[in-house]
């Protein structure tokens, strides 16, 4: 082999190399890439499922905040349950329900497993709402009964606001999991 075909050899080397570790650093940039962009797309997600999980207990939280109130002036004022309290329970929690249900929507859409935690919640707060809603509707005719009934929401109401609280905590941590 002379001088000239032994320094081809040696480009020809060098240039395959070149290639090869060129192609191999831009095959690895892409797979970064793609990885830092799959990445981004589940943070997004998962922020998207916290925002509604965040909004869905919000409204909970008000709905939830409404039938203790009525409960808490059943057994301190029950006076102060007038026709304008009726109206405004009804107009309030009526506002509230359309936004937690829409919240609720949208969770399900994002992550099936996070509104299956969030559905016993609803149940439980329906529940009460229902039964300071019937009996509100009740204080017009029955009014006695319907005020005792009233004052009987108060425990539960309490009972579940002390479980709503580390719900949400535990709920949004399971939404930040994905």
């Amino acid at each position: 082999m002379n001088g000239t075909t032994a320094a081809l050899a040696g480009a020809l080397i060098g240039a395959a190399t070149a290639l090869a570790s060129g192609g191999l650093a831009g095959y690895v940039a892409l797979r970064i890439e793609r990885l830092r962009q799959r990445e981004a797309r589940h943070a997004s997600h998962v922020q998207a499922v916290r925002e509604h999980t965040a909004a869905f207990f919000a409204e909970l939280f008000a709905i939830h905040l409404a039938a203790n109130w009525i409960a808490w002036f059943a057994e301190h004022d029950p006076k102060a349950l007038d026709k304008a309290v009726v109206e405004f329970y009804d107009s309030d929690t009526y506002r509230a329900f359309q936004k937690l249900l829409g919240a609720t929507a949208m969770v399900a859409a994002l992550n099936l497993g996070v509104y299956q935690e969030l559905q016993p919640l609803i149940i439980e707060v329906y529940r009460l709402w229902e039964r300071v809603m019937s009996d509100l509707h009740r204080l017009g005719t029955d009014s006695a009964e319907a005020i005792s009934d009233l004052r009987a929401c108060l425990p539960e109401a309490m009972t579940l606001e002390f479980r709503l609280i580390p719900e949400l905590a535990r709920i949004m941590e399971l939404a930040q999991s994905g």
